[in-house]
Parts: C-alpha cells; structure tokens; sequence
C-alpha cells in the first residue's frame, strides 16, 4: 500500500470528502485512460479526486462542530491497481482518521460502500459487441456516451 494526505472538505447537505493534496487521480486516471486507450476514456469527478466519508449523512451527534473540520490534514493509504465500480474508476483505500471522523458524528465506521478514492468517471465506451455484430471491418465505430448511442 502507499501512503497520501490531503485536507478535510465539508460541502452543503452533509457531505464530506477527503481531497488529496498532490493529484494522484490525475496520474492513475491518466495511466488507465492509455492502457484502456481505444475502449474507454474517463473523465474527472465533478469534485476532483476524493475519498467520500459522508454522503448526504446527517450526523446523529455533534453537529454543531461539522463545519469546523473544514480544512483539517488527513492520511490515508491505498492500493495502486485501479478498479471500476460501475460507471466510475477508483482505488482501494484505508483510512482511519475516516472512521474515526464518521464515528465523532454518531455514524456507522463503514460507509454503505468502502472507503475508495474516486479517481473519475467513465464518459466514452467502444461498443466492441455492436462491432462485431455488424462485421464491419473498415474504421467506423459505434461509440455510446454514457448508455446512449451518438
């Protein structure tokens, strides 16, 4: 595993995320786009990379602190091998000050789905199978924009 920091951002409607300081999403983002090159292109999270901690959670105790972690370091470790979680490209994450900044709020140690760093989204797919199907073998492509073919 490897280590990152990053600093606490806490948004409207009881969201917290981690924010890496140095852009290890921008790297594995970059990294998977080429070895995927010709069948995926992915695009940066609205937010940028981060670790969600609360999704639109509202904390059960000590409320009036929340906007006070605001800005606040944080470590976490992850793994290098980028996996795909639906329509998103993230990476395996452990972070403790996580669940102990989840547990100060009243919440579950655990999210609903495991801590992972949100490395972007997947926006352009190949359609292989539409490919193969109409056996065209010149350079035309069907290319799907998020389900939807363009």
């Amino acid at each position: 595993m490897f280590t990152g920091y990053g600093k606490i951002k806490v948004h409207r409607n009881w969201w917290v995320t981690l924010d890496p300081v140095d852009d290890i999403g921008e790297y594995y983002r970059k990294t998977y786009n080429w070895e995927n090159r010709a069948r995926i292109i992915t695009q940066k999270p609205k937010w940028g990379s981060h670790i969600s901690v609360l999704r639109a959670e509202e904390p059960k105790k000590n409320k009036e602190t929340w906007e006070l972690q605001d800005g606040k370091d944080f470590e976490f470790y992850y793994e290098n091998i980028v996996i795909t979680g639906g329509s998103h490209i993230c990476l395996n994450v452990l972070c403790p000050q996580a669940e102990e900044l989840r547990i100060y709020f009243g919440l579950n140690k655990e999210p609903l789905f495991p801590f992972h760093l949100t490395l972007g989204y997947i926006e352009w797919i190949i359609n292989e199978k539409w490919f193969e199907e109409t056996k065209i073998k010149d350079k035309e492509y069907e290319i799907s924009f998020r389900g939807r073919n363009i």
